[in-house]
């Protein structure tokens, strides 16, 4: 369980130190009101319409591959975290443990359980700071 909550500790730590949660809120908002004028401008089959959204769509590409970039940073350090604790209770804690709902599992299925846990923990966090 410790385990699963560090992983959980350092997701939440990464996405506040390489994530710009403004920056997510602007493209969010920008790509939202992309997707409306391109089905406005779909609908009517006006040729201006749809080449100003056509020029609109790589402003907002740009941005998005800057907001990828930045969650992509988060995610490595989790993953490389996640695989170093994945190796160490497959090897050493494969013994059974009795979990109350689900019976008798591996200590791998446990951990997997108490991450799941952790993490809807710390997405909660990261949605009231912004950040998702």
């Amino acid at each position: 369980m410790l385990a699963a909550a560090i992983i959980s500790l350092a997701r939440v730590i990464s996405e506040l130190i390489f994530v710009n949660p403004h920056q997510v809120r602007i493209f969010n908002r920008m790509s939202r009101e992309w997707r409306r004028k391109a089905k406005e401008a779909m609908r009517s089959g006006n040729p201006r319409l749809i080449e100003r959204v056509k020029r609109e769509k790589a402003k907002i590409d740009a941005l998005g591959l800057t907001v990828s970039k930045m969650r992509f940073k988060s995610m490595m350090i989790t993953l490389s975290l996640s695989i170093i604790i994945f190796i160490i209770i497959t090897k050493y804690f494969s013994e059974k443990i009795f979990i109350p709902i689900l019976g008798e599992q591996t200590g791998l299925w446990y951990f997997v359980i108490c991450s799941l846990a952790w993490n809807s923990i710390g997405s909660i966090v990261l949605k009231f700071k912004g950040y998702e």
